[in-house]
């Protein structure tokens, strides 16, 4: 997250020094941190232990409006920007760079969409932990000891081995 606050001071003190490029670099940067507000709702929300239809709306929210605007749209912009005459390399390499983050961000915050919400997309399973009691599972998933994973989270059922 930092490489992504540095590069972008990096990238405005170029156009100040050059004096060009401003209108290209904030609309950019206005692009890019349109999903912000949704990015600390979410956090607020997790904060706040709220577990409801809202924090997915937000969730699936922030995943659509960072894939369309850093990736679709700024794919779009990055494209004009490399493929234009004039030759500004400090320019171009901290578009691609900036893109390439984006790109880097955008696998990880799929990756967090897969993990907390790939057990909707599957049938809910029954998982019978190991003293009978009945464990609903949306993802299906239990650790040997007879923890459940519930949205990321080991639940314990009540039996405690001991390990040495």
């Amino acid at each position: 997250m930092i490489v992504h606050h540095v590069l972008s001071l990096f990238g405005m003190l170029n156009m100040a020094f050059q004096g060009k490029w401003g209108t290209e670099l904030i609309g950019v940067i206005g692009g890019t941190e349109i999903t912000n507000p949704l990015l600390q709702l979410r956090w607020f929300l997790k904060t706040l232990n709220f577990n409801s239809l809202l924090v997915s709306f937000v969730d699936f929210s922030f995943i659509f409006t960072f894939g369309y605007f850093r990736l679709y749209l700024g794919g779009h912009v990055l494209v004009h920007y490399v493929t234009y005459p004039k030759w500004d390399f400090l320019g171009k390499l901290g578009a691609v760079t900036m893109y390439a983050l984006s790109v880097v961000f955008y696998y990880y915050i799929l990756r967090y969409a897969a993990r907390k919400y790939g057990g909707f997309l599957s049938k809910k399973k029954e998982l019978v932990s190991s003293n009978g009691v009945h464990k609903h599972s949306s993802n299906g998933c239990a650790s040997p000891n007879g923890h459940v994973l519930s949205n990321g989270h080991l639940q314990s059922n009540g039996n405690h081995a001991k390990t040495d």
